[in-house]
This record gives C-alpha cells, structure tokens and sequence, in this order.
C-alpha cells in the first residue's frame, strides 16, 4: 500500500508532461496550417494574376509575330509586362517552396505527436 501513492504521483508526473508535450506540439501545428493557408491563398491570387498576364503578353506576342516583326518581339521579351510575370513567378515559387516547407514540417510534427502519445501511454500504464 505504500508504494501506491507514489506510483500514482509518478503516473501524474508522465500524463502531465505527455499533455504539456502534446500542447506545444499542437500549437506549432496550428501555426504551420495557418501559413499554409496563407501561402494557398497567396498562390490562388497569383495563379490568376499570373494567367491574366500571360493571356495579355500571348496575345502581343501572336500580333509581333503575325506583324513579322522581330523588333517587336525583341522589345516584348523585356517590356514591362513581362518583368511582371518574371516577379509574379518568382513570388509563386517561393510561396510554393514554403507551402511544401512547411507541409512537410506539419507530416514530422504529426508523427512526433503520435509517438509522444505512444509512449506517455506506455509510460503511464507501467507507472499504474
């Protein structure tokens, strides 16, 4: 009867520090799928940017080439609509980059906070 208490006060111990653990664990993820979520609609805006523009600088570049004009097309290979979707690009990318980032991020945290509880089971059924 002696030892009861104590292996209680110690199975407290591990249920406590397990939830602490799962806590932190859950916040981070929570502040991962929130910048997912920014990035997604950051890209969703830029993907249609993006398609607009380049229907835009598509169709001057079908009018340079109907026209036969190769100082056209030399001019629209560096004309401001296309830095534009050169810098749009750019954006896309990176956003792209960390979405992927932080996905991939969010799948370690999910697989650290499946062993965490695993194991504060394990720690908390021995304890008992």
């Amino acid at each position: 009867m002696r030892g009861a208490p104590s292996r209680f006060i110690r199975a407290t111990f591990y249920l406590t520090l397990a939830v602490v653990s799962l806590s932190c664990v859950l916040f981070i993820a929570d502040q991962i799928s929130t910048d997912i979520a920014r990035y997604v609609k950051e890209n969703d805006t830029a993907a249609l940017t993006l398609h607009n523009q380049l229907q835009a600088h598509g169709a001057a570049i079908d009018e340079a080439v109907k026209k036969k004009d190769a100082d056209d097309l030399l001019a629209l290979q560096n004309s401001q609509p296309a830095l534009q979707i050169k810098e749009e690009l750019q954006k896309f990318a990176t956003n792209t980059t960390a979405s992927f980032s932080r996905m991939y991020r969010a799948s370690a945290g999910s697989r650290v906070c499946s062993a965490l509880a695993r194991s504060a089971a394990r720690t908390s059924r021995r304890a008992i």
